[in-house]
């Protein structure tokens, strides 16, 4: 489950403004830290990087304490180890700028990745007015057309673009929605009848049609069980399963599979699917599921909510 929300853009388009605005909707979602030689500015934030000298960084990386270190305008940068390990505690978002870098997190993590632009005057008239000494402010206007057209070859690594332009909180707003579709945790949960067994399979479908509901499929347990074995992977916890509760992971979502008594008939169970997960990667799993069990179609109900 280790989730990355990607930020990417030239220096000056606004990357940590925008990020600024999901962490204080949304306080639990936190930075993943980088380390970095270059010199602190006045606004820069503590939590998004550490900044070290030259002489604490070769350390650092020669006790393999950085991972996947890179240079950007002569200075160097790195992911710490004890961000990674952060990582299991949550979604994290980092802004980064090297196209190489975002490549090898997308293809190592769960990662959603957003590009930011601005028209190029706007983003040079807001590196000129950043407190910087003169060469490095001078290095990052230089380097504002480079990146730009570098972003055209890597365009497929982005799952959004984002346009930060003199709209600071139209753009803000895009960013919250896709936090809310792609890392934000959601739970789907579907519920509906079973037979507890292949020997009870007849005699409850004789119940249930004598009822009047007219269901024409009803897989047991077991059944269910088998069918989710061959489509997802198995997923467990804690020192056991109880007979009637059974994990599975499909992607970043965590599928619960549940099996309760019906009191009111003796051969019918009742039976609930939980999904765990962001909205958007839900509805995927929402859809292969349906695909298994085209009986959720019939006889299953659902409902979803945000998980804080």
């Amino acid at each position: 489950m280790s989730q990355l929300l990607i930020i990417c853009g030239p220096s000056g388009v606004g990357k940590n403004t925008l990020t600024d605005a999901i962490i204080r909707e949304y306080p639990y979602l936190k930075y993943f830290r980088k380390i970095t030689t270059r010199d602190k500015r006045p606004d820069d934030r503590d939590t998004e990087a550490r900044f070290v000298t030259g002489g604490e960084y070769e350390g650092l990386r020669l006790q393999h304490r950085i991972a996947l270190p890179y240079e950007i305008r002569s200075n160097n940068y790195g992911l710490p180890v004890d961000s990674f390990a952060d990582l299991k505690n949550g979604p994290r978002i980092v802004c980064l700028g090297d196209f190489q870098l975002i490549q090898s997190l997308h293809d190592a993590f769960d990662t959603t990745t957003v590009y930011v632009t601005a028209p190029i005057d706007l983003i040079i008239k807001r590196l000129e007015a950043r407190e910087d000494t003169l060469p490095q402010r001078q290095k990052s206007i230089e380097a504002v057309p480079t990146h730009l057209k570098d972003y055209d070859r890597f365009k497929k690594l982005f799952d959004y673009e984002i346009t930060n332009g003199v709209d600071l909180k139209a753009a803000q707003e895009k960013l919250l929605d896709i936090v809310r579709e792609e890392i934000l945790s959601h739970r789907l949960i579907y519920n509906f009848l079973m037979p507890r067994s292949e020997s009870d399979q007849r005699q409850a479908q004789k119940e249930l049609n004598q009822e009047g509901n007219g269901y024409q499929s009803l897989p047991t347990f077991d059944n269910i069980k088998q069918r989710l074995e061959k489509a997802m992977t198995p997923f467990y916890v804690g020192r056991g399963i109880h007979p009637l509760h059974y994990s599975f992971m499909h992607g970043p979502i965590i599928l619960s599979f549940y099996g309760s008594k019906d009191r009111e008939r003796s051969q019918v169970a009742f039976g609930s699917f939980e999904l765990q997960g962001p909205k958007k990667k839900l509805a995927k799993t929402g859809d292969l599921l349906k695909e298994l069990f085209p009986e959720l179609e019939e006889y299953g109900s659902r409902q979803v909510r945000v998980l804080d």
